[in-house]
């Protein structure tokens, strides 16, 4: 299957970004990354994402 991979530049500069988690084995990255983000942006890549636009994060209820 064909890939594309986007650098974190290129995300940053997008008008919206939207995380979809899910799964209870996703939990504390999620968690980190919305409520402490100046630590997980040392630990967790998506943590570093601080789109020019919107940021959503759809997380399942097992993820929470």
């Amino acid at each position: 299957m064909p890939r594309v991979t986007l650098t974190l530049p290129v995300i940053n500069s997008s008008r919206c970004v939207v995380f979809l988690i899910s799964g209870g084995g996703k939990r504390d990255v999620a968690n980190a990354s919305i409520s402490n983000t100046n630590a997980a942006r040392k630990i967790y890549p998506a943590a570093l994402v601080q789109p020019e636009g919107e940021l959503h994060w759809l997380i399942d209820e097992q993820s929470i």
